[in-house]
């Protein structure tokens, strides 16, 4: 995890980006590989604290196809902690409304093909 925390402080907050996207990782719902064991913290998918990310390098957190889960409960959890979120194929998959928490609040990008 030190690669990605280096990329984000050292190169995109130094550059001034003002938010950054990151994709959901596989390790939501403990789906992780055999015999690799992630720390509870990215066992929801998240690939760094949002929390985190903010108070270190002040940009805000892009949340990405959070629909991928299937699970309402997570995309709500979420919503509290991402300053907008991208999806690529939630109206492939019929999975737009997990987001109906965002709508009126934060962004949401549909980068949506179909």
């Amino acid at each position: 995890m030190a690669i990605v925390e280096s990329i984000l402080s050292q190169q995109c907050a130094a550059k001034g980006f003002d938010a950054v996207e990151t994709d959901l990782d596989e390790t939501f719902n403990n789906n992780e590989a055999p015999g690799i064991h992630h720390h509870p913290s990215r066992r929801r998918g998240v690939p760094h604290d949002p929390r985190e990310l903010h108070a270190r390098t002040r940009m805000g957190w892009i949340a990405k196809n959070l629909d991928d889960t299937g699970s309402q409960s997570f995309v709500n959890d979420m919503m509290n902690v991402a300053d907008g979120v991208i999806t690529e194929q939630c109206n492939q998959y019929s999975s737009c409304s997990l987001y109906k928490a965002f709508e009126g609040k934060k962004a949401i990008f549909n980068a949506s093909t179909t």
